[in-house]
């Protein structure tokens, strides 16, 4: 199921040959072929493999393809439930010639914007992948909109949408070449969150502490220390839970002191990380007063 919401007889935008949004297929989308253009594939949901170029992959939500134009290739989905959105640009001026006849001024004042790849972090003649593009659905939505509803400013705003999806792109790609810097950014992470276990902290102060975009901050911290940053950083509040009740702490003073919201939920993470409520946890440990279920 694909649709497709290019139509050159209505709507043009800046270089772009093509947008369209659809579902997986469990055959071959194309057979073996080759664009003029410069093509993206984001694949927003589900998990699959795919074959391209000859190899199969796992594909799984936030995973990015980038094939240069002239690259031969053929993409297959073994699943129906992975979603995707999928554009071109062209790299030269726009080829379809009514296009060239009907644009209006201002859209062809876009046309002269030239999509340069490596500005974007795409390099090479070969196709490059990357994961943990989060993010841009919503982005992406916004594009598909537009181009279902066309207004006289619909090429302007989707050329505004697409900056912000290629800005996160090579942000993304500073982030990863920065993998040498990484361990002692994530030391400085990791001395943060330990000064901070009296409240919760979201993972986008920490990718702006850090200078990481967020999927580059989780990669790092989670090879580092093995689990995620925020999954880390509440063991590290339990634990001083923990302590304050050994000190005769009741659970209500504990939740407030650890940053929790609730005694509810400063309970149930409790017993999720131990296996027992606060209170029967204290019990167990001899604390006295320490009781309940």
């Amino acid at each position: 199921m694909l649709k497709s919401y290019f139509d050159p007889s209505t709507v043009f935008f800046p270089r772009m040959s093509h947008f369209a949004k659809g579902i997986g297929v469990t055959r071959d989308r194309f057979d073996w072929h080759t664009h003029e253009s410069a093509e993206f594939f984001l694949f927003s949901k589900g998990r699959a493999v795919i074959n391209l170029g000859g190899e199969n992959r796992d594909v799984a939500a936030d995973d990015l393809l980038y094939i240069p134009p002239g690259v031969r290739h053929r993409f297959s989905l073994d699943s129906p439930s992975v979603f995707y959105a999928w554009f071109g640009f062209y790299l030269g001026p726009t080829k379809h010639p009514e296009a060239k006849k009907q644009q209006s001024p201002t859209v062809r004042a876009l046309d002269l914007q030239t999509f340069r790849p490596a500005e974007w972090g795409l390099s090479g003649n070969g196709i490059q992948w990357t994961s943990g593009f989060t993010g841009m659905s919503e982005t992406l939505d916004a594009v598909s909109k537009e181009l279902e509803h066309p207004r006289p400013d619909t090429s302007e705003m989707i050329w505004i949408h697409l900056l912000k999806f290629f800005a996160a792109l090579r942000r993304l790609h500073i982030d990863q070449k920065k993998v040498g810097e990484a361990p002692s950014k994530i030391d400085a992470v990791r001395t943060f969150l330990q000064s901070q276990i009296h409240r919760r902290v979201s993972l986008e102060e920490l990718a702006d502490r850090s200078g990481f975009h967020p999927a580059a901050l989780v990669r790092s911290f989670r090879k580092k220390v093995g689990t995620p940053p925020l999954e880390w950083h509440r063991s590290l509040r339990l634990q001083e839970a923990r302590r304050k009740l050994l000190q005769g702490e009741s659970p209500s003073q504990v939740a407030e002191a650890t940053g929790f919201q609730t005694l509810q939920h400063f309970s149930l993470a409790f017993k999720k990380e131990t296996g027992f409520s606060p209170k029967h946890w204290a019990s167990r440990a001899g604390v006295p007063g320490g009781e309940g279920t």
